[in-house]
């Protein structure tokens, strides 16, 4: 994921720490979190509204959330290959626009 995001945006890359090891897992476990948590989203928000709040302290801004969702898409669907099909695909844009809206929002504010 993170070759991938900082190939399609080189710029990005100085948000985040030299090892990726500890960012690789944060994400995996993000996304563990946010699977599990699907069947109660409500529960989720508090979760998502405090990632927002630390994004935007590491700097991130709404754009980058179009960026990261791009490359994250990608990934998936090469790590998923045919399986990936146009409603995993579209599944997941919606989870992650609704990830990226509540955390954008709480950044916002």
């Amino acid at each position: 994921f993170y070759a991938r995001l900082f190939e399609m945006n080189p710029g990005l890359r100085t948000l985040f720490p030299a090892d990726l090891s500890l960012q690789e897992m944060k994400l995996a476990q993000t996304l563990v979190v946010v699977i599990n948590g699907l069947e109660h989203s409500d529960a989720l928000l508090p979760t998502l509204q405090k990632l927002g709040q630390q994004h935007r302290g590491y700097g991130a801004k709404p754009a980058h959330y179009v960026a990261v969702g791009d490359a994250l898409l990608e990934t998936l669907a090469e790590a998923n290959g045919p399986s990936f099909d146009d409603e995993a695909r579209r599944s997941w844009e919606r989870l992650y626009a609704w990830v990226a809206h509540e955390m954008t929002r709480s950044a916002a504010g």
